[in-house]
């Protein structure tokens, strides 16, 4: 565990459940802790006396488990602690793409992704990239997929907020 993630502990104590407040002494054993752990979107569960697994409401889908990456940034999570909405202008660059290192960030700015509405952006503890489309439901770009080169979801996202002006 880093002073970074024992920070990010202590300031968002208030969002960690009942679970893993039962389990701290196992993230005192990791290398760097997800941002999950303190996360409103986060459900935690815990295998056996060591084994965690959280799956994350927003992204519908397992974000830790023994041996996957650590998320250590996510738009989701700075969404829904802000209690600000994900900003709808396409031309604005993600919050997790934006921290990210310059060539991570290059290379997320190529995908039509990084510049749809619907996405959710998340950083690993290794500066790679994934998102999350809350159209499709899925994980999309950091997926072992093709990059994605045309989107009704993305379509549909800019045209719904083109018509909300």
């Amino acid at each position: 565990m880093t002073h970074e993630d024992r920070e990010m502990l202590e300031t968002g104590y208030h969002h960690i459940g009942p679970v893993l407040r039962s389990a701290l002494p196992l993230l005192k054993d990791m290398p760097r802790v997800p941002v999950c752990a303190a996360c409103p979107a986060a459900q935690w569960y815990k295998f056996g006396d060591n084994l965690l697994e959280c799956h994350c409401t927003e992204f519908r889908s397992v974000m830790y488990e023994r041996g996957s990456k650590v998320v250590i940034d996510c738009d989701a999570r700075r969404y829904l602690i802000s209690g600000k909405p994900p900003h709808p202008d396409p031309d604005v660059t993600r919050p997790a793409v934006l921290d990210a290192p310059a060539a991570q960030r290059k290379v997320a700015e190529q995908s039509l992704c990084e510049s749809c509405p619907a996405s959710r952006w998340y950083r690993f503890a290794d500066e790679t990239l994934g998102s999350y489309c809350t159209q499709y439901r899925g994980r999309m770009f950091g997926a072992g997929r093709d990059e994605v080169k045309a989107c009704d979801a993305r379509e549909d996202e800019i045209a719904r907020i083109g018509s909300d002006d």
